[in-house]
């Protein structure tokens, strides 16, 4: 993913300064590049988590109205789903946690589950 232009990042302050209570999830959007273009605003996101959290609809409309704040007209939000489904190590986590075998040996010998490191960070 490009790096963040410096319009996407006054956008982002303008947001952190401007949001109507704590509707909006300004870690998400930090994470997110955006790009304006034509009156769409169009997040794209790195992981499903961030995904679930910009496109849920009270975040969407914070969203639309501090774009339309911002650009000074109408504006719509686009949030598109990560491009390569990248589970951080919490979803992972949450994910095998629940497993079977996992829940059985927590039950048995009281074991815990520490860290579910992605299989792509194990072979740099």
């Amino acid at each position: 993913m490009p790096a963040p232009s410096e319009a996407w990042m006054d956008f982002v302050e303008f947001c952190r300064r401007n949001q109507s209570g704590a509707t909006l999830s300004l870690p998400a959007l930090t994470q997110a590049n955006g790009v304006f273009s034509e009156g769409v605003l169009t997040l794209a996101t790195t992981s499903a988590i961030q995904y679930e959290q910009l496109s849920a609809p009270s975040r969407l409309s914070e969203l639309e109205r501090l774009a339309s704040d911002y650009s000074g007209k109408p504006v719509s939000v686009q949030v598109s789903a990560p491009e390569r489904l990248h589970k951080t190590e919490a979803e992972l986590k949450k994910e095998f946690a629940s497993h079977p075998v996992i829940k059985s040996l927590t039950e048995t010998f009281g074991a815990s589950l520490i860290r579910c490191i992605p299989v792509e960070h194990t072979r740099s």
